[in-house]
């Protein structure tokens, strides 16, 4: 249900699967940066969310965890 907290584990594992069907579908790369995040996988999110948010530049969802790994690598925006 939607109360149920999210398991980025699961999550990751689902959109890699979406990823490979649909690799061009931008959406699905802000999702796997997110569940990275999560996961505390930041490089890897970095990546991901940065190729999203070239696409998606008025997602306030990625900007914010973008700006949430930037703090915690000590990068400047």
């Amino acid at each position: 249900t939607w109360r149920t907290p999210p398991d980025p584990q699961a999550a990751l594992a689902l959109v890699d699967k979406a990823i490979q069907i649909g690799p061009d579908l931008v959406i699905y790369h802000e999702t796997r940066g997110q569940a990275l995040a999560r996961l505390g996988r930041v490089d890897e999110a970095l990546l991901e969310l940065s190729i999203a948010v070239e696409s998606m530049p008025r997602s306030a969802r990625t900007h914010a965890t973008l700006a949430e790994i930037y703090a915690a690598k000590n990068i400047p925006e």
